[in-house]
């Protein structure tokens, strides 16, 4: 690879790469779900602490809930509360993948 190619060349090796797109893909939506619950939470003008007491947990389980390091994978139920928390919802939309 040049060296004024190698960015671009890196990217599309590692996007031909089936198992790379696929954890690609995983992490996206997990960077895209932390980003609007943790918005969700300072749009309601909420401390991590207010929303701990409300939903009777800690404020370092929402730590990790709203964090993109976090090894975590909370459960839709967990999701739920947390929003209902800080006034908001989900909503789904289910989409045909593009092959």
């Amino acid at each position: 690879m040049k060296k004024d190619n190698f960015h671009e060349e890196l990217r599309t090796e590692l996007l031909n790469n089936p198992d790379f797109v696929k954890e690609y893909n995983h992490y996206s939506l997990k960077l895209k779900l932390t980003e609007q619950l943790k918005n969700a939470r300072l749009k309601s003008k909420l401390t991590l602490e207010d929303v701990a007491t409300k939903m009777q947990t800690s404020v370092t389980a929402l730590s990790r809930l709203e964090s993109t390091r976090a090894k975590s994978n909370p459960t839709l139920y967990t999701i739920e509360n947390y929003l209902n928390a800080v006034g908001y919802h989900i909503e789904l939309k289910v989409v045909k993948n593009i092959s």
